[in-house]
């Protein structure tokens, strides 16, 4: 009313204003082109949120489904973790009891490892007794035997001697014949058995020829010459040199001179010379008497070893010398007798005693080695008598932890 009343007042021309009236118009259009367009573009968003969403609910629904699957998956875990927990704790307390039990173990070790040592060391001098008694049981069936010899000697000599002899040869006093028994001979070849001479006069030219073919108690005589052969007596026989010493020698540089594998056999009057790495007379069983020989390692080995619960050799008047460790080495629970023996320029010890071996070693000459005159350890058992033990590098004796020594009227240095 107011515009009429100034429309009235002051009148306007009408083409001025549907001039206005067509601009307002053009701008209502054009405003609501942009409104369609926004509107347009607000729909579009909304799609397109509309589509996010959708996928972000999809996901959240897979995050929802792997949160089930992981608490599950925990309660699980959980659970295995309890029982883990109670196995623990079970484990602990039976460790518990398996400490105390292994306590009580150790502890009754220890007690039972105290009477064993006592036992041991009781039994020592038992078994040095023992050792001794067997020595003399072994002499004595020694002489026993010669006797008997000499009595089925006695009717043949009674026949073809005069009374008078028979009465004068009865007479003579057992210790002369056997001192005669053993003495050394140039020449044997007039008893009965098998000769080897390399010169072809006799039944054959090797040792071990003759040792192949020879019946058990065979009686093999050796004849002069180098033998270079490795001898393996394998049955009871008798292996005598017939001539000087130093003139029968057997030769070895591939295995040991002499390997005893037999119960019982004798050899006397032999050099045994070893020239590689081995043994010069290797014994693990058996009771080989070996008497009058010389016996070298040429400074390669140990010159005799004896090792073996059923070896119980007798050595007797034998040269034991430039071995590069022992003279002798007893080992493994072996027993032997040493007796009248000079053992003398080995690189270590004269004589090495171990591992639960017994050695009766009598009148020897043990000298100028190169360690002590005799070593004993490891349970090792020595009965050493009227014995020269001088003149060694370290001294006469080395007896260590285990070992025992009987000795009695022995020559010792000063070491």
């Amino acid at each position: 009313q107011n515009q009429l009343e100034t429309t009235h007042q002051k009148p306007v021309p009408l083409p001025t204003q549907l001039l206005d009236l067509q601009r307002q118009f053009e701008t209502a259009n054009q405003q609501r082109e942009q409104l369609y367009s926004q509107v347009s573009q607000l729909q579009s968003q909304l799609e397109n949120t509309n589509q996010e969403r959708s996928g972000l609910d999809f996901r959240v629904l897979e995050l929802q489904n792997n949160l089930d699957t992981i608490n599950h998956e925990r309660a699980r875990l959980e659970t295995r973790f309890n029982e883990l927990q109670i196995q623990f704790e079970t484990a602990n307390q039976e460790r518990t009891v398996q400490e105390a039990t292994l306590t009580q173990l150790y502890s009754q070790v220890s007690a039972l490892q105290s009477q064993l040592e006592k036992v041991t060391q009781e039994c020592a001098p038992l078994q040095t007794q023992l050792l001794a008694l067997q020595s003399q049981l072994d002499s004595v069936s020694q002489e026993r035997e010669q006797l008997y010899s000499q009595l089925s000697q006695l009717p043949s000599q009674r026949e073809t001697l005069p009374q008078e002899d028979t009465q004068i040869q009865s007479s003579v006093p057992k210790e002369s014949q056997l001192v005669k028994k053993f003495q050394p001979e140039e020449k044997v070849s007039g008893r009965s058995g098998l000769i080897v001479c390399q010169e072809g006069s006799g039944d054959y030219s090797t040792i071990g020829e003759a040792i192949a073919h020879a019946k058990p108690g065979t009686h093999i005589f050796i004849r002069p010459g180098v033998y270079k052969e490795s001898l393996v007596i394998d049955k009871p026989l008798e292996i005598i040199g017939d001539g000087p010493l130093a003139e029968i020698i057997i030769e070895s540089e591939d295995s040991n001179c002499l390997l005893m594998q037999t119960d019982q056999a004798l050899v006397r009057g032999i050099t045994f010379s070893e020239t590689g790495r081995h043994y010069t007379v290797n014994i693990p069983q058996g009771k080989l008497i070996l008497e009058e020989c010389d016996l070298t390692a040429n400074s390669n080995y140990t010159v005799v070893a004896i090792g073996g619960s059923t070896a119980n050799p007798i050595i007797r008047r034998c040269q034991i010398h430039d071995g590069k460790w022992n003279g002798i080495w007893v080992s493994n629970n072996a027993r032997g007798t040493v007796e009248n023996c000079e053992i003398f320029d080995n690189g270590s010890s004269g004589i090495g005693i171990g591992q639960g071996a017994n050695l009766i070693i009598r009148g020897c000459q043990i000298n100028w080695n190169g360690g002590k005159a005799i070593a004993v350890y490891n349970k090792g058992n020595a009965i050493v008598e009227d014995c020269d033990l001088t003149d060694n590098a370290s001294g006469s004796w080395d007896i260590e932890q285990g070992g025992y020594v009987q000795s009695s009227r022995n020559k010792e240095s000063d070491k």
